[in-house]
């Protein structure tokens, strides 16, 4: 049992770090990294999302909305609302 604890904090860990990763390459400086991590994990969880899923979207939003002359704060705005609908449209009848 505490070896299946500890394989799952390690997974955890691995994935929080791919994760960092990601969005560090998607943002252009180490504050502005941390400001999206910290607001991908605030919409993970107010939106019951994954965060590899939040994580995600705005990875690959961010770099179409940063083509358009949008900044990160754009790219979060969109992936909010686009994971509002996704996560709601279960209960749409």
């Amino acid at each position: 049992m505490a070896a299946m604890s500890v394989r799952q904090v390690i997974q955890y860990a691995d994935s929080w770090k791919l994760l960092s990763s990601r969005i560090d390459i998607a943002t252009a400086s180490a504050l502005e990294s941390a400001n999206v991590q910290r607001e991908v994990f605030a919409m993970a969880q107010n939106l019951g999302i994954g965060l590899n899923e939040a994580a995600g979207a705005f990875t690959r939003l961010s770099q179409s909305v940063k083509e358009m002359g949008g900044s990160s704060r754009d790219a979060l705005g969109r992936v909010h609302s686009n994971c509002f609908v996704v996560s709601f449209a279960p209960f749409v009848v």
